[in-house]
């Protein structure tokens, strides 16, 4: 598909999800979260705030979410992390959970259903405390709300004595769906967000793939990632998105639509959608 009809794809895409739904007619369709607002990242939000959270607070729990999801249900992590975070808020706040025994945090998230590999993520919990704890980009884009997406992104791929000071958090899907998450739902204002590729995993590789934006079949994971948040970038660059709050403009306002698009679409939907692009 040229990148001309690749942007209207992806502007009537998202005019849809961010808008009345998107169309999905499959057997699984009224599973669906259809639009933005029944994504369950924005339940989860709306569910902190009227629990008394400050935005401050909602980027904090969406960043400890977003270390422990890889491989997971998302929606059933953060219903888990939701219950965690009523018992116990303290793990969420950076400095508590920095100095809490890894034994400790182990307990309470294997317990909590929260952790998988409960001694990895537990230790990972810790060390993602103590680095939100330090001055720079992550901590900024957390604590104030503000930064340059192109440092913060980077930021998440640093290391001290050695090791990862974002541990999970910077695996090459995650720390696009953390980027994402910190500006829409938690209205992080990040700039320069058009160069931040969006995350890649089963479901948005299998959309792309549909809808004939980019043909990745015989790649490998790696090569197939590459591929497609390269096409996306490009795509968004010249396509008109709206979206809330600041992803408007930037290929990670399509993550999420992608994705359910990728889960949930079947073969008339794609054509629905390359049909109305001219395509």
């Amino acid at each position: 598909m040229d990148r001309q009809h690749a942007a209207r794809l992806a502007e009537l895409i998202a005019a849809d999800f961010y808008g009345k739904g998107l169309k999905l007619s499959g057997e699984k369709a009224e599973e669906a979260p259809r639009r933005w607002a029944e994504m369950p990242e924005i339940q989860a939000v709306a569910r902190l705030r009227d629990a008394g959270a400050d935005y401050v607070a909602v980027r904090r729990f969406l960043t400890f979410v977003a270390a422990m999801s890889r491989n997971r249900n998302f929606k059933k992590l953060l219903c888990a992390a939701l219950d965690l975070f009523g018992e116990d808020r303290a793990l969420f706040n950076p400095a508590v959970a920095a100095t809490t025994p890894v034994p400790v945090l182990k307990d309470r998230l294997s317990t909590s259903s929260v952790s998988r590999k409960h001694k990895p993520d537990a230790e990972a919990w810790q060390t993602i405390a103590g680095s939100l704890t330090k001055p720079g980009p992550v901590m900024a884009a957390i604590n104030d709300g503000m930064g340059d997406a192109t440092k913060v992104f980077r930021s998440l791929d640093t290391v001290a004595g050695g090791k990862a000071r974002f541990p999970l958090l910077s695996g090459p899907k995650t720390k696009s769906l953390w980027m994402r998450l910190m500006v829409a739902p938690g209205k992080s204002r990040l700039g320069n967000l058009r160069h931040i590729p969006l995350a890649v995993d089963v479901h948005v590789r299998r959309a792309t793939e549909r809808l004939g934006v980019c043909d990745t079949q015989d790649a490998s994971t790696e090569l197939a990632r590459a591929a497609i948040q390269g096409e996306w970038l490009d795509v968004a660059d010249m396509a008109d998105i709206d979206a809330p709050l600041r992803l408007g403009g930037s290929c990670l306002a399509l993550d999420p639509a992608l994705w359910v698009l990728g889960k949930y679409g079947v073969d008339e939907d794609y054509r629905h959608y390359r049909t109305m692009a001219g395509a």
